[in-house]
């Protein structure tokens, strides 16, 4: 992102953010398979936890910005997140659903995956999930820029301010699917 310089570049920039945040969705998928479905409340908690890392960029974030710059900063996550992909392509395998397809188990058509999607419940829970998940997104990414806009708060303490709610909130996820369970 901070070596584009046309419009087309920030556009291809914004393109890997996009498969970032939508390997999220992936991983809910791949934990949900190992684990029994009077467990999968706990591990997609825990999993979900990494929200934290929200709260990461904004603690972090903002004394890079001041150190090194928007730029560096934004290469500098660029090699944590490369690093963390180089990780994760080593160490995961195959989720157990997926790697029994692969021993010719029985395939699962996508009629059969979206058949989930005729009971009205499912609808409702996505729903609560878009609306409650993307105002608690939109909050810790909005938050330290009101405060240095409104209260005139410093890039660094806004940004711990900013991850002071993130945190709390990424360590209930966990809780809150333990109770699920």
């Amino acid at each position: 992102l901070s070596w584009a310089d046309s419009y087309a570049w920030l556009l291809v920039a914004a393109l890997g953010v996009g498969l970032a945040g939508g390997a999220f969705i992936v991983g809910v998928t791949y934990v949900s398979h190992w684990f029994p479905t009077n467990a999968q409340g706990t591990a997609l908690g825990i999993f979900g936890m990494g929200n934290m890392g929200s709260a990461v960029t904004n603690f972090g974030a903002p004394f890079l910005v001041v150190a090194l710059g928007w730029e560096r900063t934004a290469q500098v996550y660029s090699v944590i997140l490369a690093a963390m992909a180089l990780a994760a392509f080593a160490i995961l395998r195959d989720d157990p659903a997926h790697a029994q397809r692969r021993r010719g188990g029985e395939k699962v058509s996508a009629a059969k995956q979206l058949e989930p999607l005729k009971r009205i419940q499912v609808w409702r829970f996505a729903t609560y999930y878009f609306f409650v998940f993307g105002a608690f997104v939109a909050l810790a990414l909005w938050l330290p820029r009101y405060l240095i806009g409104v209260y005139g708060f410093s890039i660094t303490t806004a940004g711990m301010i900013g991850a002071a709610y993130s945190v709390p909130a990424s360590i209930f996820r966990a809780y809150g699917g333990m109770l699920s369970d």
